[in-house]
């Protein structure tokens, strides 16, 4: 067992110490505080200027000194966010916020809609059920059951009629489907924090204490 002499790992086994202090309570804990603000101030201080920097320079500045004038206009619409700091004129960095969330939720919702529900199911049709063995072929049908069954019990859940069968059925097996597909989300989550925690714990035995794997 050789403890490594390199600072930045020492530097890195410190900081995960005191991320793993939280578990001995993170209220009074000034170890997890300072690590957590280190780890959060670092991050934004590089997203805002280095990353911000870099994407002012080559996405407009570069653009704009070779001929595309046009692109100020955005350059100073993007600005206006930081009118919130000010008291006057604060109400204007709703403009940029808007044209950033408009944006973002009509990119997102068109790739939503075109690729994990319209050509996802395309798919699952056309080369899921076709000339597949048994097994996969039922795997598959029985996605799209889950997938139209879970639609159909967030849309028709009340009324009369669907208390009787054959929607009784239906709504079982969209609300089962769903605590599947939940269970299985959260089973991933969990499983991908263990694999964090050890990847730091083996960093902590093998790069900083020296012991062999």
């Amino acid at each position: 067992m050789t403890i490594s002499m390199d600072p930045g790992i020492w530097l890195g086994a410190f900081m995960t110490l005191a991320v793993f202090s939280y578990f001995f309570g993170p209220t009074k804990n000034p170890l997890f505080k300072f690590a957590e603000s280190t780890v959060v101030g670092g991050a934004l201080g590089y997203t805002i200027v280095i990353a911000g920097a870099k994407n002012l320079e080559s996405l407009a500045y570069n653009k704009i000194v070779a001929g595309n004038v046009i692109l100020i206009i955005p350059v100073i619409v993007g600005l206006l966010i930081y009118t919130r700091y000010t008291k006057n004129y604060t109400y204007l960095a709703r403009i940029p916020i808007a044209f950033i969330v408009g944006s973002g939720i009509a990119v997102a919702a068109y790739g939503i809609i075109s690729t994990n529900i319209i050509a996802n199911n395309l798919v699952a049709v056309t080369g899921y059920l076709v000339n597949k063995d048994l097994a996969t072929t039922f795997t598959n049908a029985w996605n799209i059951i889950a997938l139209i069954t879970s639609i159909y019990y967030f849309y028709f859940t009340g009324g009369k009629r669907q208390e009787a069968p054959p929607f009784t059925w239906l709504n079982k097996i969209g609300r089962y489907s769903i605590m599947l597909f939940m269970g299985a989300s959260f089973g991933n989550t969990i499983l991908a924090r263990n694999a964090l925690i050890i990847g730091r714990a083996q960093f902590l035995l093998y790069s900083w204490l020296g012991f062999s794997p």
